[in-house]
C-alpha cells in the first residue's frame, strides 16, 4: 500500500507503528516510525531534485 505523505497526520509507536491520516483513518504498519520518516524525506528529495 502506498500513502501520499501529505495525508499523514501522525506516526506513533505504541509499540505497534500506527499511521494516522488527516481523514481519521488509522493503519498499523510493519515499519518503524524512523523508517517511514526516512522514506518520506527520500521521496521529497527525489521529487524536488
Amino acid at each position: 500500500m502506498l500513502l501520499n505523505e501529505a495525508v499523514i497526520e501522525s506516526v506513533e509507536e505504541t509499540p505497534d507503528t500506527v499511521v494516522r491520516l488527516t481523514n481519521g483513518n488509522k493503519y498499523i504498519v510493519k515499519e518503524k516510525a524512523k523508517d517511514i520518516l526516512e522514506k518520506i524525506y527520500a521521496y521529497q528529495h527525489m521529487i524536488r531534485a
